[in-house]
């Protein structure tokens, strides 16, 4: 089965550090985890995360898929029109959810609000500009200077990359540079991108 999962920043960093092969455990308030049966519920629930804090000003949605003997033995709730359809995962039983992912999690679009900052860069690869409009003009001067740096950075920065590439693209930042993230991100097998939203 097909499923979404619209998320904030700091969610969608630690299903990253998976590598995009689970969803974080749930926290002690939330004794459920909700994944939706199409994306345009997904795009709603995506949409409240641009106004919220918590949430990093972003809603990305992720699309993956399911083992549908696994899944089936849940219940489909629908909790407001036709298209509101979800499935309500025990804390518990997420575990076991993720084992059933098949292959990987992805990044099939992305909401950025007005407030959006990104992720902090790690900043041992001399990458250290915090302002994610600067950011992507340091990596343009890195590119220019030495190829070689370029990569490492890519190697360092790659869950940064992967969640402000799209928002870079949406300013208008030269093709070239963007071509060039995606490649070393393919290299490097680090990157989790629907390709259809670089068209």
């Amino acid at each position: 089965m097909k499923l979404y999962r619209p998320v904030g920043l700091y969610e969608m960093k630690k299903i990253l550090e998976t590598d995009c092969k689970a969803f974080p455990p749930r926290q002690k308030q939330q004794p459920y985890f909700y994944p939706v049966l199409n994306k345009s519920y997904a795009k709603e629930i995506a949409f409240w995360n641009v106004k919220d804090k918590d949430s990093g000003y972003v809603g990305f949605i992720t699309e993956f898929d399911v083992e549908d003997s696994y899944i089936e033995k849940y219940d489909v709730h629908c909790v407001g029109n036709e298209t509101h359809l979800e499935l309500w995962i025990p804390a518990e039983n997420l575990h076991n959810f993720n084992k059933n992912i098949i292959n990987q999690i992805k990044i099939v679009d992305v909401y950025y609000g007005d407030d959006y900052k990104g992720l902090l860069p790690r900043g041992v690869s001399g990458f250290k500009e915090t302002d994610v409009y600067k950011q992507i003009e340091l990596l343009q001067n890195i590119i220019k200077y030495n190829e070689f740096d370029f990569y490492g950075t890519v190697l360092v920065e790659w869950e940064l990359l992967n969640l402000n590439l799209l928002f870079w693209k949406s300013l208008g930042v030269d093709s070239y540079l963007i071509n060039k993230i995606v490649e070393y991100l393919q290299l490097t097998h680090k990157y989790f991108i629907s390709e259809s939203l670089l068209k």
